[in-house]
């Protein structure tokens, strides 16, 4: 609830702002996902990261190099 505040104050903060280098809001709306949302990213996220893929760096010597004085 305390951060829903923060940004509708952000916002109104915003919408009084008049000049012609800022594009003001008219607008503003808060949005939820639907529920159980977080829940099935979640197990596809995790599904996703349990798969074996090839970890790799490249060695010191394929690193570009850069002088610095």
């Amino acid at each position: 609830e305390l951060a829903r505040e923060k940004v509708m104050r952000e916002v109104k903060a915003l919408a009084k702002l008049d000049h012609p280098g800022i594009v003001r809001y008219f607008n503003a709306w808060l949005e939820a996902p639907p529920e159980k949302w977080q829940e099935k990213m979640d197990e596809i996220w995790l599904k996703d990261e349990s798969t074996d893929w090839p970890l790799s760096s490249p060695s010191p010597m394929d690193a570009p190099s850069v002088k610095i004085r």
